[in-house]
């Protein structure tokens, strides 16, 4: 963990220089993509749904960033002495991760009924100003570091 740590800080200037330019393209994407109204009915079905989970949770797992920092919060904050403690910690945080994901589709699902084409692209307008907002910030400090 400390020799990561210690890669991942010489490299901080290109890390935010790589983050800074990904922001800004996402944000060119999310402000010229269309406003999705309504699920493709062709889309709707149980098999698809599991799929889609699937895809989902299996990219989730596969994620470094998702790997190290589970390695290094169960490491950093010595979770008990039992050797079930570290698995009680990934299943609280699956427990927590699976209900906001419920939550928030249940949400989302509410909310697709009631927004109108134009709103829904005002959203992906904001969210494109949030993203380059970051991404200049990210930027400006990539340069700013960069001696």
């Amino acid at each position: 963990m400390t020799a990561l740590s210690g890669i991942l800080t010489g490299s901080s200037v290109w890390l935010n220089l790589l983050g800074a330019l990904f922001l800004l393209y996402l944000a060119i994407r999310t402000a010229r993509s269309a406003a999705a109204v309504r699920p493709d009915s062709k889309v709707q079905g149980k098999g698809k749904y599991w799929g889609a989970y699937g895809t989902t949770f299996l990219l989730t797992l596969a994620n470094p960033m998702t790997i190290v920092s589970f390695a290094g919060i169960i490491a950093g904050f010595r979770l008990g002495t039992e050797a079930t403690a570290p698995a009680q910690f990934v299943l609280g945080v699956f427990a927590g991760s699976t209900a906001w994901w419920f939550m928030l589709c249940l949400a989302v699902g509410a909310t697709m009924k009631v927004l109108t084409a134009k709103a829904l692209t005002a959203i992906n307008y904001g969210a494109a100003v949030v993203l380059a907002g970051y991404g200049l910030f990210n930027l400006v400090q990539a340069v700013s570091n960069w001696s």
